[in-house]
């Protein structure tokens, strides 16, 4: 029999094909402090595009030389110069973003003789998919014999690695469950809560008995912009319809001139762009709403909120790989699109006197540190075939 010998990842050459730094959503946010708590236990130079700004934020070795967006096809230019800093680093393992930029890990591992590992945030076939792009079909050939070519890969929930290794015929003694993760180690206490909820009051100047809704993002992307549309068309209408006291909260970076002037006429929306200090809002709400109905993957603002003990309502196709009997009473899953219950749900978990706590098991599933070491642990170990 022989084993299967996975890749030595001592010293890594991360891939990010766009910018991370400074992180101002959820998605950069993950990927700046997974590379953040991978650099305290291997060597790591971390490659990304010519739009971040890295001074003061990282340690980690940053080459910021890549091109973006439409103009990607130009890193092409740039395989033997990245060869090269390979060599002399004497890079020992490739870690490339998403599956749409592995092709280029592909490459330099096929110039440089370096293995590449895929992290993949979701099954991008299925995100194609449910934006309705012609070429989801296309994609998802290309994605499929990526993952099987790459010499190891990272997938953010089970669901996704049962299903490449199901449909794609990707190995399972190539992949890992490598999930979005927190550096929480419990919820605020109810005098934080407390604090951080008469800020938010005063900032809004709303009143004491007003309910108070949360929704964040990357508002630039398509589901959370549909999402927004939900909010504002389907959502705030049927709250008022509940004679509640209400404020919805959205906050993100990215959100249209157009969208903007919509939520500036909705007195009951406040929409306050992108927050450094994102931490008051998870903190200082009374439910965090997720009405999102496309796309795939876990969604990291579920674990953040749920982190922070915040209780959220959120659609079946919104916590996808977050299906846990544990935490039924502070994650309330509603059939996509049944709007009417999910305004009940909203009002429901924020009028109960029963105040349920994250149990212990989600920070311990969902620590950083842990989701980082059992990475590693997963690439340490040869495979008898």
């Amino acid at each position: 029999m022989s084993e299967l010998t996975h890749p030595d990842i001592s010293n890594l050459f991360g891939i990010v094909s766009y910018k991370i730094y400074p992180a101002e959503n959820g998605g950069q946010q993950s990927i700046a402090t997974f590379y953040a708590e991978l650099n305290k236990r291997v060597s790591l130079t971390l490659l990304v595009s010519r739009d971040n700004e890295v001074s003061g934020e990282t340690t980690i070795s940053t080459v910021p030389i890549l091109y973006s967006g439409l103009l990607s096809w130009l890193n092409l230019f740039l395989l033997y110069k990245i060869r090269r800093l390979i060599q002399q680093k004497n890079i020992t393992c490739l870690l490339v973003d998403h599956s749409y930029y592995a092709w280029f890990a592909m490459l330099l591992s096929k110039l440089s003789g370096v293995p590449f590992i895929i992290r993949s945030h979701n099954i991008e076939t299925h995100r194609f998919h449910d934006l309705g792009r012609w070429y989801s079909k296309l994609y998802e050939k290309y994605e499929s014999r990526i993952h099987r070519q790459a010499h190891y890969n990272w997938w953010i929930s089970r669901n996704d690695l049962k299903y490449a290794t199901k449909k794609w015929n990707v190995s399972p003694e190539k992949s890992a469950v490598t999930t979005y993760g927190t550096l929480l180690r419990s919820e605020p206490d109810k005098l934080v809560r407390l604090q951080q909820r008469e800020r938010l009051l005063s900032l809004l100047q709303v009143s004491q008995t007003d309910i108070l809704y949360y929704f964040n993002g990357s508002l630039n992307y398509a589901p959370n912009v549909a999402a927004i549309r939900t909010i504002v068309y389907d959502i705030v209408p049927r709250l008022e319809l509940k004679n509640i006291s209400f404020q919805i909260i959205i906050t993100g970076s990215g959100l249209s001139l157009a969208w903007q002037k919509v939520l500036s006429n909705i007195p009951r929306i406040h929409y306050l762009g992108f927050q450094e200090n994102i931490d008051l809002y998870w903190e200082g709400t009374d439910c965090f709403i997720n009405p999102v109905t496309l796309g795939s993957g876990i969604k990291t603002k579920i674990i953040e909120s749920l982190s922070h003990g915040l209780p959220t309502v959120s659609t079946r196709s919104g916590m996808k790989g977050l299906e846990r009997p544990t935490l039924q009473k502070v994650l309330v899953s509603v059939r996509d699109y049944d709007w009417e219950d999910f305004t009940n749900q909203m009002i429901a978990v924020t009028q109960s006197t029963v105040k349920w706590r994250i149990p212990l098991e989600f920070y311990q599933e969902f620590s950083l540190p842990n989701i980082v070491q059992n990475a590693l642990l997963s690439l340490q170990t040869n495979v008898s075939r």
